[in-house]
């Protein structure tokens, strides 16, 4: 074992050599080396001291205050600078390393949130999002007052992401005062995520005035509704039903499940379903007029019955099985009779004859 001075200089300078040849693999062995002879020439003989010496508590605290800063105070302030490279992987390896000794490098990151460099700033934000510390939380509310947008609406993100419901008051300014839509958007997201019923209340009153214009924002607003929103819900979406259904079925559709499911809804409004089946007629897109007639199909299909079999011979083969199976999982008795119908009378292609024929043998079957 080597643990002279001598020998632990040497192994530094043959690292120092090799990485002057450029030799990789030697550069590499004498990393290893050297890391073998750091712990077993510095940690091993402290560790041996502090299980046999136990007398002196002011000397015991003096070591593992320095062990602790070895391993994280004194290589910080260069890792630190590492961070300003212009290679991005570098940086994220320093990063990984700043994080993994989180308390030197917490405070350290916390610091270069005012960096003149906005590259720096957001490489700190992100650290300290990834760091999970409390402490971390109010340095990352301070980038919310950060001059470059980008940072600010990152800072909006994490704080939602955190649930960190003492910053609420100023992600509602932001929102109230700024004009960059994608930052509005992150607001109102990050709000829906700490879930403040008041809020909600207050961004209520903004779209009544009509704060929110028909863009991006409003299917933020629809977001927040699925996550927190009441049977209120639905009078907001069914005065902006042809706006949500000509450009996001799908998300619409999934907002009103949550709002349906948390609020233990079983029916949906009369007044919403009206405007949906006027809405239904029109739709091109067979993938979301799908996804409509099953949503409503689960909660009010007696409304909407209607309306499909009123169009069902103008459909094609994959609108018709949709119907078909809407019929099956959701309908009653009635709707039997009326597939018995349809196979009879409906001019109908050989496939949709037998996906009739089997779920009526099915339904048979369970009978007895």
């Amino acid at each position: 074992m080597r643990n002279t001075e001598n020998e632990k200089k040497i192994s530094l300078e043959n690292l120092l050599i090799a990485m002057d040849k450029g030799d990789n693999s030697e550069i590499f062995k004498e990393i290893k080396e050297l890391e073998n002879n750091f712990a077993n020439n510095f940690y091993k003989p402290i560790m041996q001291y502090l299980r046999k010496n136990k007398e002196s508590k002011f000397i015991q605290e003096n070591l593992f205050e320095f062990v602790e800063k070895v391993s994280g105070k004194y290589a910080m302030a260069h890792l630190v600078n590492l961070l300003k490279e212009n290679d991005v992987d570098l940086r994220n390896k320093t990063l990984d390393v700043i994080l993994n000794i989180e308390q030197y490098g917490v405070n350290n990151l916390i610091k270069l949130i005012t960096d003149a460099d906005k590259n720096i700033r957001k490489i700190a934000l992100d650290g300290l999002y990834r760091s999970s510390i409390k402490n971390a939380l109010p340095a990352i509310k301070n980038c919310l007052n950060d001059e470059d947008i980008n940072i600010r609406i990152a800072a909006v993100e994490y704080i939602g992401k955190n649930k960190d419901f003492s910053a609420k008051n100023e992600i509602l300014n932001l929102l109230l005062n700024e004009t960059n839509i994608m930052l509005k958007s992150a607001c109102i997201e990050a709000l829906s995520e700490i879930g403040d019923l008041e809020v909600l209340q207050k961004i209520e009153l903004l779209i009544k005035k009509g704060g929110l214009s028909k863009n991006l924002l409003l299917f933020s607003y629809l977001k927040m509704l699925g996550k927190i929103g009441d049977m209120n819900a639905f009078e907001f979406i069914s005065e902006n039903a042809d706006y949500f259904f000509s450009n996001n079925i799908t998300e619409l559709a999934d907002s009103l499940v949550m709002i349906m499911e948390r609020n233990k809804i079983i029916e949906i409004p009369e007044a919403f379903v009206k405007a949906v089946m006027e809405i239904f007629k029109n739709i091109l897109n067979d993938s979301e007029k799908v996804k409509l007639l099953f949503f409503i199909s689960k909660y009010n299909l007696d409304e909407l019955r209607p309306v499909i079999l009123e169009n069902f011979k103008n459909e094609n083969d994959y609108i018709k099985s949709a119907i078909i199976e809407c019929f099956n999982i959701y309908g009653f008795e009635n709707d039997i009779q009326e597939l018995q119908r349809i196979m009879r009378d409906e001019p109908i292609s050989e496939e949709i004859k037998e996906l009739i024929e089997d779920i009526l043998t099915l339904k048979t079957a369970m009978e007895f």
